[in-house]
């Protein structure tokens, strides 16, 4: 598994304006990434931002954005071998910015942007500070009824200005080519349009 990202609500409020249906609020987040550039787990509280305006009748267009202080996080280090027998990760504390918007052709193709962004100050580890960068586009086609062939493209960066040592800079991509299977509830077919 190389990344895991959830949030949810701590309270917020559901309003329209207009056609634009929008949700604010203060979030809880969790982001985990594993990947050959970095290894990162953070959990953050912020606020957040969450439309969804239709363009039509089957074409929607869903905006996110969140900003939150992250208390906690453990980033890799470049120092020290890749094993369960040595801590190679370091104590940070930092904020983390997210963005994604989506726009969905009905339940046919699903195209979508996102950008995470974290700037992490460590607290026990080689001092200095980190910029992660995550870019990932993403487009879904519908091949079968609940059934979805996907793509998506990551541009990972990891910038470190470390106190004691030389600035190391990381980009590197990867793709994914991947099957989702939608499962829904035959009651409640039609609700969520």
């Amino acid at each position: 598994m190389d990344n895991v990202l959830g949030y949810g609500i701590l309270f917020g409020r559901s309003t329209n304006w207009g056609k634009l249906a929008v949700l604010y609020g203060a979030f809880q987040y969790y982001d985990y990434w594993d990947n050959k550039t970095f290894e990162l787990g953070a959990i953050g509280f912020g606020g957040g931002l969450i439309t969804k305006y239709p363009i039509s009748k089957t074409i929607n267009l869903y905006t996110n954005l969140h900003i939150a202080a992250i208390p906690l996080a453990g980033n890799s280090t470049r120092f020290g071998p890749d094993t369960s027998q040595v801590r190679d990760y370091t104590y940070n504390d930092g904020i983390e910015a997210k963005f994604e918007t989506s726009i969905n052709f009905g339940s046919l193709v699903s195209a979508s942007v996102s950008y995470n962004y974290y700037i992490l100050h460590t607290f026990v580890g080689p001092p200095g500070t980190n910029y992660v960068g995550i870019l990932r586009p993403r487009i879904n086609v519908q091949i079968y009824k609940n059934l979805s062939l996907g793509f998506e493209h990551f541009q990972y960066y990891d910038d470190r200005y470390l106190n004691n040592f030389s600035p190391i800079f990381s980009v590197r991509t990867e793709q994914k080519i991947y099957l989702t299977y939608f499962f829904e509830d035959p009651q409640r077919k039609g609700r969520y349009n």
